[in-house]
């Protein structure tokens, strides 16, 4: 399950290593996932709908855009 999200961040981030892709790989999986199971669960308590939407996007796109810089520097 791992190995096509450490594909595609392969494809974005092609001199990280394969620990890097690794543990990336799972730590988007574990924010995404988190937020899932909570907002299935109700446990969010967000007042406006779609915001698990919202939430998975800067989740995401952060990290993304952070580990960009990082490789920048």
């Amino acid at each position: 399950m791992f190995e096509y999200l450490e594909a595609a961040l392969a494809q974005l981030f092609p001199q990280s290593d394969a620990d890097s892709l690794q543990r990336s790989a799972r730590t988007l999986w574990a924010s995404v996932h988190g937020i899932a199971v909570l907002a299935s669960l109700d446990k969010l308590f967000l007042n406006q709908p779609a915001l698990e939407q919202q939430m998975l996007n800067e989740v995401i796109s952060r990290y993304l855009n952070g580990w960009q810089q990082e490789i920048m520097v």
